[in-house]
């Protein structure tokens, strides 16, 4: 079971903290957002015990094995690098950078950090250019398709995502930058 923490307790935050607890694949135990009330209210509403002011106080848990952002757009590249190299998985909403130097930033992160980076809206799970992939990908991840399950499969099994790698629908490329 991975272990996650999210950063943003705002309106799109509870479709994502949903997702990772529905997948059976990860728990989110950690919050953190700069807004008090709202952390509060997240955290308490969801039960998640351990809360923080700030991303970077959030980053410095070892014991955590991934980070779902769920903030503003502005901030999505800044905090999925940040996240990356204090060697943290990344799930992040779309999109996931405000120009292509930044997307470039981020995936050179995840590169360097060794660790892998996913768009809350994965192309190959969705439309009729990957349907025929799907009962391989299926396979692959023991048929978790969440995003949660995705990220735990390539985790456990270079395999995985290697085969959402392949897949070519868009040119965010992939679920998984490694």
């Amino acid at each position: 079971m991975l272990k996650f923490g999210m950063v943003g307790a705002g309106m799109i935050a509870q479709s994502g903290y949903d997702g990772l607890q529905a997948s059976g694949s990860a728990e989110v135990i950690a919050i953190a957002d700069t807004s008090p009330v709202r952390l509060r209210a997240f955290a308490s509403r969801n039960k998640i015990g351990r809360t923080f002011p700030t991303v970077e106080e959030l980053l410095r848990n070892k014991d955590l094995d991934g980070i779902y952002i769920a903030v503003p757009n502005v901030f999505h590249a800044p905090y999925a690098i940040a996240a990356l190299e204090s060697g943290k998985h990344v799930i992040l909403d779309k999109p996931f950078a405000t120009s292509s130097a930044e997307a470039e930033r981020v995936v050179e992160a995840a590169g360097r950090a060794k660790k892998l980076f996913m768009l809350g809206h994965e192309p190959a799970l969705h439309g009729r250019r990957t349907a025929r992939a799907r009962p391989r990908t299926a396979r692959l991840f023991r048929g978790d398709l969440s995003h949660a399950g995705l990220l735990a499969a390539a985790v456990r099994n270079p395999q995985a995502g290697n085969v959402v790698r392949e897949q070519k629908s868009s040119p965010a490329a992939a679920a998984f930058l490694t």
